[in-house]
Order: structure tokens, then C-alpha cells, then sequence
């Protein structure tokens, strides 16, 4: 019976001592696409980490200069949770916290507005020349109107 493990590595147009030589060519030549396709791997890893942080930071109106403090070794959802527990540190957060201070002071005015109708239309109801004060408060089509009208009592 031949020795199988001889002949697969024999080639007939070569002499013995140019297999080796070829065998080193070829696992060099393979190294070297290996080489590449891991830089190729690594550069398109890069780059989506990038085009996540840059779409996650984007979706929540966030400067995309925060990316840079981001640890490397979050995923999707590691980025969301890491933005909201340091939410503080970048100051994200503050103008929605100012915006309901703001809508909480206006509609403050508004009802302060109110009670000064109602306490006006009560006290002077009987006053002659409120007429023409409770029909500019009736009458009113915005705010500074309104209050325009509760000036003149």
C-alpha cells in the first residue's frame, strides 16, 4: 500500500525541495491578507461605534463633542445608560428642568391673572365705569390685552 501522507504533498512538475519554499510563500501571502482583513475589521468597527454614538447623541439633541468621553467598550444600549447616569456631569437635562420651571411661573401669572378678575368683578361690581373695565376683561383676545384691562380697575 503507498503512503497516502507522501503523496498528497508531492507534486509531480516540482522537485522535492521547492514544496517547502512554496509553503512558506503561500502561508506569508495569507498572513498578509490576514493582516488586512483585520485592519479592514477593526476600521469598520470604528467606524459604525462612531456612527452609533453620532446617531444616539444626535436623537437626543446632545452636543456629538460628548462622544469623545464615551468609554469604547459600550455597546447600543450601553451608551443610552452610560449618557443618563452622567446626564448631570454635561449639564443634559437642564434646559427641559428650565422650560417646566418657566411653564410653571406662566401658568402661576395666569392663575394670579384670574384671581384679580374675580376678586375686581366682587368687590366692584356695583362701581359705576367697571362696565367698560369688565367688558375690556370680557373682551380680551390675549394675554396683554387682559392684563392691559385689569391695570385700568
Amino acid at each position: 500500500m503507498p503512503d497516502i501522507d507522501n503523496d498528497i504533498f508531492e507534486d509531480e512538475d516540482t522537485p522535492d525541495g521547492d514544496l517547502p519554499k512554496k509553503l512558506r510563500a503561500k502561508i506569508k501571502e495569507l498572513s498578509g491578507r490576514l493582516g488586512e482583513l483585520e485592519e479592514e475589521n477593526k476600521s469598520l468597527k470604528t467606524e459604525k461605534r462612531s456612527q452609533t454614538l453620532t446617531e444616539t447623541l444626535h436623537s437626543r439633541g446632545l452636543n456629538p463633542k460628548i462622544a469623545k468621553f464615551i468609554p469604547d467598550d459600550l455597546d447600543d444600549d450601553g451608551i443610552t445608560s452610560w449618557i443618563e447616569e452622567n446626564a448631570e456631569v454635561f449639564g443634559i437635562g437642564q434646559d427641559e428642568q428650565q422650560a417646566q420651571q418657566a411653564v410653571i411661573a406662566r401658568d402661576a401669572e395666569q392663575a394670579a391673572a384670574i384671581r384679580q378678575m374675580a376678586a375686581a368683578g366682587k368687590s366692584t361690581a356695583g362701581t359705576p365705569g367697571m362696565e367698560s373695565i369688565m367688558s375690556g376683561i370680557e373682551n380680551a383676545q390675549s394675554m396683554e390685552e387682559l392684563m392691559a384691562a385689569l391695570q385700568q380697575a
